[in-house]
C-alpha cells in the first residue's frame, strides 16, 4: 500500500530541485569563457557559408547576431544556443575579427540589395562589392607605393560609380536607373569604407602593375566593351560624364 507524501512536502521537493537546477545554471554560465575569447574560436572555426550569411546579417540588422549553432565545436559554445545576450555580445566581437575573411564582407555586400532580390541576385551584388573593394584597394596601394599621381587616380576611380550603376542594371536585372544608382552609391560607399580598414600590401612590383590594369579595365567600360555591363559605356562633356546603355533609352 502507497502512502502518498503531503502537499506541502511535494511543493518543498519542487522548490529545491528548482534552486538546484538555477544554481547549477549560474555556474554553467559563469564558467563560460567571454565573449571575445568565443570570438576569437568561431572566426577560427567559420565556414565560408556561415562568415557569409553573418555578413547579410550585419547588412540587414541593427543588431546582427551570429546563429545559435556557430559555436558549438568552441569551449562553452552550446551556451549560444539560449542565451541571445551572449550571441549579441559574441556578435559584436566578432563582426571586427572578420573583417579579413572575404566571404563574410562578400556576405555584407549581398545584404545591401534589398530583401526582394533574389538569392541569385543579392549574390551578384555581393562579387560586385568585393570588384569595388578590390578597385578602391589598388588605388589605395597606388598613391601609398608612389605608382601613380593621385589625380591619375582620382580621374580612374570616378568610373566606379556609372560601373557599379550599369553592372546593378545588367545583372542584377534592376531597370530602374534610380534604383540601380541609390544601390550602387550605397555599395561603393561600403566597400571603399571597409577597404579602408584593411592593411595594405607592401610596395613591390605588382603595385603599379595592378593599378594598369585597372585603369586599362575602366578604359574597356567606358568604350561600353566590359564583359560584366556589355553596351553601356561613357560619354563626357566639358563638365561631367554620362552612362549610357544602348538599347535602355537611357
Amino acid at each position: 500500500m502507497f502512502r502518498f507524501m503531503s502537499n506541502k512536502l511535494f511543493l518543498c521537493i519542487i522548490c529545491m530541485a528548482v534552486i538546484l537546477i538555477a544554481g547549477a545554471y549560474a555556474l554553467f554560465i559563469s564558467q563560460a569563457p567571454s565573449a571575445s575569447v568565443m570570438a576569437e574560436c568561431v572566426r577560427n572555426d567559420i565556414s565560408k557559408e556561415t562568415a557569409y550569411r553573418f555578413g547579410e546579417t550585419v547588412s540587414q540588422y541593427e543588431t546582427p547576431t551570429i546563429m545559435r549553432l556557430a559555436a558549438v565545436r568552441c569551449e562553452g559554445g552550446i551556451r549560444l544556443v539560449s542565451s541571445t545576450k551572449l550571441r549579441e555580445d559574441v556578435s559584436s566581437a566578432l563582426i571586427p575579427l572578420l573583417l579579413a575573411n572575404s566571404s563574410f564582407r562578400e556576405g555584407i555586400y549581398a545584404g545591401t540589395a534589398a530583401s526582394a532580390l533574389n538569392a541569385g541576385q543579392r549574390a551578384r551584388v555581393g562579387k560586385l562589392g568585393l570588384t569595388l573593394e578590390d578597385h578602391a584597394r589598388v588605388q589605395r596601394q597606388a598613391v601609398s607605393c608612389l605608382e601613380a599621381e593621385p589625380e591619375a587616380v582620382a580621374f580612374v576611380g570616378q568610373l566606379d560609380l556609372p560601373f557599379a550603376v550599369a553592372v546593378i542594371g545588367i545583372q542584377v536585372n534592376i531597370g530602374d536607373i534610380q534604383i540601380a544608382q541609390g544601390l550602387a552609391d550605397i555599395l561603393l560607399t561600403k566597400a571603399q569604407k571597409i577597404q579602408a580598414q584593411l592593411p595594405l600590401q607592401e610596395c613591390n612590383v605588382t603595385s603599379k602593375q595592378e593599378f594598369l590594369a585597372y585603369a586599362n579595365q575602366m578604359q574597356q567600360f567606358a568604350a561600353g566593351k566590359h564583359p560584366w555591363a556589355p553596351g553601356c559605356g561613357i560619354t563626357s562633356t566639358s563638365s561631367d560624364l554620362k552612362l549610357v546603355c544602348k538599347g535602355t533609352g537611357k
